[in-house]
């Protein structure tokens, strides 16, 4: 059965929180134009720059679980199974809070050659996160077990 490698919040990150950043400036935007529209302008900025983070940060974001032969990829809507074999480079960000990670693959998935996950988060450290190493090891990247 596989397991989940991913953080339980990938939904809110993914889809609940841009709709209610959508929401929080589309209500604070009637307000601004009911008492007068001053501040419009820093608004929209703020609602462009708010929705723009969360496309680059977060609309990527895949579910990801594990087995002992594969790699089950979810957007939510679509789940694809990639065989383990498949990874080519697997990659993180330690220095961004959840560490994401990037796994390229052989050759290109339903869902492209590469996807982005944040795994569960594992206290504020710099080394590299436990599934990272367990990934690498299990693709036959990394000589020793997590």
């Amino acid at each position: 059965m596989p397991r989940s490698i991913c953080t339980g919040w990938t939904c809110v990150l993914k889809i609940a929180l841009p709709i209610l950043w959508l929401g929080f400036c589309s209500l604070a935007t009637l307000i601004v134009i009911a008492t007068g529209g001053r501040g419009l302008a820093e608004l929209c900025f703020a609602w462009l720059f708010g929705i723009g983070f969360f496309c680059w940060q977060h609309a990527h974001l895949k579910q990801v679980a594990v087995d002992d032969h594969a790699l089950y990829v979810s957007n939510y809507s679509r789940r694809i199974a990639v065989p383990i074999t498949e990874i080519e480079k697997i990659t993180e960000n330690r220095w961004i809070g959840g560490h994401p990670v990037w796994i390229t693959f052989r050759r290109p998935t339903a869902f492209g050659r590469r996807i982005m996950f944040m795994p569960p988060y594992h206290g504020l450290s710099l080394s590299s996160h436990p599934v990272v190493r367990e990934l690498r090891w299990r693709a036959g990247l990394e000589k020793t077990a997590a």
